[in-house]
């Protein structure tokens, strides 16, 4: 249906959701890490302090995530567009597909021969 519309398969479209997946997941992990990473410290005079190590983690985590779901995304519309492209070569290549051969076979047997 969005071949017909938009003239997009959905290969492609699932690699442009990888890639914007990546940057914007890549963005808000920097943005979480930089917000989370602070603690407060101090009893009577509470402040903010950079807790580096907890900084780190958020970003690495977050960063890793991001590029696991990109990377399945961008290999589901790889595999997608692999399989386009094998239909396509199987059909032109003047090829009986097994339902049409079994169903010639059927008629051929019906008719005693």
């Amino acid at each position: 249906m969005l071949e017909k519309i938009l003239g997009l398969n959905a290969g492609k479209v699932c690699k442009r959701m990888a890639d914007c997946y990546a940057i914007i997941g890549i963005i808000a992990s920097i943005i979480m890490a930089y917000v989370s990473g602070n603690s407060l410290t101090g009893y009577y005079y509470s402040r903010y302090e950079r807790n580096w190590g907890l900084t780190f983690v958020i970003l690495l985590i977050g960063i890793g995530s991001t590029l696991f779901v990109s990377f399945i995304l961008y290999t589901l519309g790889d595999i997608h567009e692999e399989l386009i492209n094998f239909k396509y070569q199987y059909n032109t290549d003047n090829i009986k597909s097994p339902s049409i051969a079994s169903e010639e076979e059927e008629i051929s047997i019906k008719n005693g021969g």
